[in-house]
């Protein structure tokens, strides 16, 4: 069913907020071709709002499993977002610092700009600058429906010139 570059997406997160924070906690797996698990994740996050629901910092961390060669590593990411919300536009920046197994630990910046088109529908764009590499050698355009508790959405992704075609899920429990 699923080709080389065919990817199945799998996210549950778990968020409770109150008095100006967000703390969130969650995982997320990764599939491809014959639905083989590749890369998983688990990651906690707290935003704190700076200004009036519309602007929020936050401070978080990400532990990575993926499987390189048939081996499975491990990867550390510390992260600070910065994200902007005014109506129907969002913008989310995140710096991490990608603490690597094997070879020279490197920063990373990313950038996302999200549009709900009409509720529920959204498109998004996100870049990728990594320390190092060509600018933007990555990116990757989404578009999705959000209703409730769950998320469906489409993902096309480029690095260095190699495409990924993704379905994925992302469901999140508010408390």
């Amino acid at each position: 069913m699923f080709g080389e570059n065919e990817h199945l997406w799998r996210s549950f997160y778990a968020e409770h907020s109150e008095d100006g924070y967000i703390f969130r906690t969650g995982v997320e797996k990764r599939y491809f071709g014959d639905k083989k698990e590749y890369y998983q994740h688990f990651e906690a996050q707290m935003d704190f709002n700076v200004y009036s629901d519309q602007f929020y910092l936050g401070i978080g961390f990400r532990t990575i499993d993926i499987e390189v060669d048939g081996e499975w590593v491990k990867e550390h990411r510390p992260m600070i977002n910065a994200t902007f919300k005014y109506k129907r536009f969002k913008n989310r920046s995140r710096v991490t610092y990608r603490i690597k197994p094997v070879g020279d630990n490197i920063w990373r910046f990313r950038n996302k700009i999200s549009l709900t088109l009409m509720k529920p529908i959204y498109i998004a764009y996100e870049i990728f600058a990594d320390y190092g590499k060509p600018l933007f050698y990555r990116n990757r355009m989404s578009a999705g429906v959000k209703y409730g508790f769950a998320n469906i959405f489409y993902l096309f992704e480029t690095i260095s010139g190699e495409t990924k075609h993704v379905i994925g899920t992302y469901f999140k429990v508010r408390f």
